[in-house]
């Protein structure tokens, strides 16, 4: 079950879930957070955009060993909340990172290759995605790797 939380509450390396304006739609977006509220320049002038990596598309989960493999070159893997016997609240943390600090994308830069692979890197507008509710979602996790995140032999 997912975790009702405020945009005040997301940091960098959460996993969340929220819904965003896509050609005319609410569409659920499911991101492994990089970024919150960074500041871009464009031509029409600054905005604040929400980074990260997409982890589910139409409900099919992206989380595999691979991808437990290449997040772990970035920062640690810790199991939040256990909610089923196949999925758990997850989040990744980043060691250069500081609560209450804003971070830009270079602790990731070692996913680059791994983004474009996938195309799953993503950008959103701050602005418009914090009108909308989020949560800290629970993903579809490896047998193996929920056992070994939360302790179990």
């Amino acid at each position: 079950m997912r975790d009702l939380t405020t945009w005040n509450k997301v940091r960098p390396g959460d996993i969340i879930s929220f819904r965003y304006p896509t050609r005319g739609q609410l569409k659920l977006n499911t991101l492994l957070i990089f970024g919150i509220n960074v500041p871009v320049n464009t031509k029409a002038g600054s905005k604040r955009h929400l980074r990260g990596m997409k982890l589910e598309e139409r409900n099919r989960p992206f989380i595999d060993l691979r991808w437990v493999n290449q997040v772990s070159k970035v920062g640690q893997l810790q199991l939040v909340k256990k909610t089923t016997n196949t999925e758990a609240i997850l989040k990744l943390a980043v060691s250069n990172y500081q609560i209450g600090e804003r971070t830009d994308d270079t602790e990731f830069n070692a996913l680059k290759n791994f983004l474009s692979e996938t195309n799953s890197y993503r950008t959103y507008d701050y602005d418009i995605a914090k009108k909308y509710q989020v949560y800290f979602e629970p993903v579809v996790v490896p047998p193996s790797l929920l056992k070994e995140l939360s302790g179990e032999d």
